[in-house]
């Protein structure tokens, strides 16, 4: 989908941040550093932002970028700190023990696996002890899936998100099939396949 020009309509993917971030939101202090990867219109940052908490957001989408900008204007508290960034997430740097909180919804299926996989490493590596991993991803349940051009993207096989986190405490996990009414791009309802994790770094990790 040409991301673009669908995100010159205003919220596309809805207001409401996802139902993982919402609740553990009242569990961090004010000031807490949030990641955003694959931001969109960032509807999940604007979240944290009205909670007090400081965001860096990153989208390879100049127009998804703009929007989040001029929301955050509108909405944001004056003592939240912010860095909204136009790139590529895979290229994007980690700084060890800033972030509190990384949220990562329905971007890792547009990377290569390896790259993903490379990815949710870093973030594994980086976050803080006791910091908040939020996924969610397609998986080879999806329909896109059977597209071969799809066939090297980051779709997650049965468990394997889970496995991935076997170390970390696993707060949330669903594996499910989903029906998506339509939306800009793909205006026909369709299903997805979909896993969804919730899972925070414990102090005994080897990291």
């Amino acid at each position: 989908m040409k991301y673009d020009e669908i995100y010159k309509k205003d919220f596309v993917w809805g207001k409401d941040a996802n139902v993982y971030l919402q609740k553990i939101a009242p569990d961090f202090c004010v000031g807490t550093w949030c990641l955003d990867i694959g931001c969109g219109q960032g509807r999940d940052s604007i979240f944290m932002l009205k909670n007090g908490f400081n965001v860096d957001a990153i989208d390879c989408s100049i127009e998804g970028i703009r929007k989040l900008k001029t929301y955050a204007t509108e909405t944001r508290p004056e003592s939240s700190k912010s860095n909204f960034i136009c790139g590529d997430v895979g290229n994007f740097i980690i700084k060890k023990n800033k972030y509190k909180i990384v949220n990562i919804i329905n971007v890792l299926h547009f990377l290569d696996k390896n790259l993903a996989l490379e990815l949710i490493d870093d973030v594994k590596k980086n976050i803080q002890t006791g910091g908040h991993v939020l996924i969610s991803n397609f998986t080879t349940k999806d329909p896109s899936f059977k597209n071969s051009k799809n066939k090297l993207k980051c779709f997650f096989k049965l468990n394997e998100l889970k496995n991935l986190f076997c170390d970390f405490e696993l707060i949330e996990y669903e594996e499910k099939i989903v029906m998506d009414k339509g939306h800009l791009g793909k205006e026909q309802a369709h299903h997805h396949g979909i896993v969804s994790l919730l899972a925070k770094r414990p102090s005994f990790t080897n990291n």
